[in-house]
C-alpha cells in the first residue's frame, strides 16, 4: 500500500460521495483525507493523507476485497473499494443497494484496474457459482 502523498503514474482524484468535502478515491484504488476541520466539540484540523485499507477474507471461497471504515459528523461507514470505484469512476448506481455487487476481475484482486470491475446483481453472481 503506498501511503505517499506524491500521485502514482496516471492517478486521478474524485470526491467520495456523501464525504466530498472530506475524503477522495483515485483511480487506483487509494482513498486520502482531504485538510479538513473536524466538527467535533473540540475542533481539529487534520491534514491530507493516504488512509490505509483493510481488507476482509471469505474463507469459504478464499476471496478477499479492500475496504474503508470513513467517519465525518458522526455518521460512519463501511465502504469497499471496488463498489466505490465503480462508482466513481465506471457508472453512478444506488451504493445503498445491497442487491447490486461488483465484481473484481483483476488478477491479484488488488491491482486494480477499474475497467475489469462490473456491476452484477448478486443472484446472477450466485447462479454463476452454483
Amino acid at each position: 500500500m503506498n501511503l505517499s502523498l506524491k500521485d502514482l503514474p496516471d492517478e486521478q482524484w474524485k470526491p467520495i460521495k456523501d464525504f466530498e468535502e472530506q475524503f477522495a478515491i483515485s483511480n487506483k484504488g487509494r482513498i486520502k483525507r482531504l485538510n479538513t476541520w473536524t466538527t467535533n466539540k473540540i475542533k481539529t484540523f487534520l491534514n491530507e493523507h493516504i488512509i490505509s485499507l483493510r481488507f476482509d477474507v471469505q474463507p469459504k471461497n478464499k476471496a478477499y476485497y479492500f475496504y474503508t471504515l470513513l467517519s465525518h459528523n458522526g455518521k460512519r461507514s463501511r465502504i469497499t473499494i471496488t463498489r466505490l470505484l465503480y462508482y466513481s469512476f465506471v457508472e453512478e448506481f444506488d451504493l445503498n443497494d445491497k442487491t447490486l455487487i461488483v465484481v473484481n476481475e483483476n488478477e491479484p484482486m488488488w491491482d486494480i484496474d477499474v475497467s475489469k470491475l462490473s456491476l452484477n446483481s448478486i443472484h446472477s453472481v450466485f447462479k454463476r457459482k452454483t
